[in-house]
């Protein structure tokens, strides 16, 4: 019986390996944008080209597009490698880094084996943070009601807290 739960384990482990391969490759997530600068567009496959922004995810297949003199510094969780790219020029992301479409070819430098790991949570970390921040922001000023009813409901509050003190 242990035998056969141990099989389990590594044929699930084994499964979620080439899963993990097979999904960067059908257009997973390959890397983080750590640093942009000027006018950068990505277009991912199926859908308009759009803005990039820092701390975005790059997916497979996505196509990036710098104008002249932009730069974008991108993160490859998937490559243990990060690369610096100046307009103008274009490239796709892969799993491996990037394909040069034209352009100048990107700087590039080696991460530490646990440096992809960390980045690839701080796309979902900033997402929560602004979810937030915009709640909080997009609140509605107060209408003439509303503080009448708000004055009332601090009234009535005093009344009370003033009756449960005695």
């Amino acid at each position: 019986m242990k035998i056969f739960g141990t099989s389990m384990v590594v044929f699930a482990f084994l499964a979620s390996m080439a899963g993990g391969v097979s999904a960067a490759d059908a257009g997973g997530d390959v890397g983080l944008v750590n640093a942009l600068q000027g006018d950068v567009s990505y277009q991912s496959k199926d859908a308009p080209a759009r803005k990039a922004q820092a701390y975005m995810r790059v997916r497979h297949g996505d196509k990036i597009v710098l104008a002249s003199g932009a730069t974008i510094r991108i993160s490859y969780t998937t490559a243990s490698r990060q690369e610096s790219w100046t307009g103008p020029g274009s490239f796709v992301a892969t799993s491996a880094g990037g394909e040069l479409l034209k352009g100048n070819k990107p700087e590039v430098s080696q991460l530490p084996a646990a440096v992809p790991q960390k980045l690839a949570r701080v796309s979902e970390l900033m997402n929560t943070s602004r979810v937030g921040g915009l709640v909080v922001r997009s609140a509605k000023a107060q209408t003439a009601t509303s503080k009448e009813e708000v004055a009332a409901a601090v009234a009535t509050y005093e009344s009370m807290r003033g009756r449960g003190a005695q």
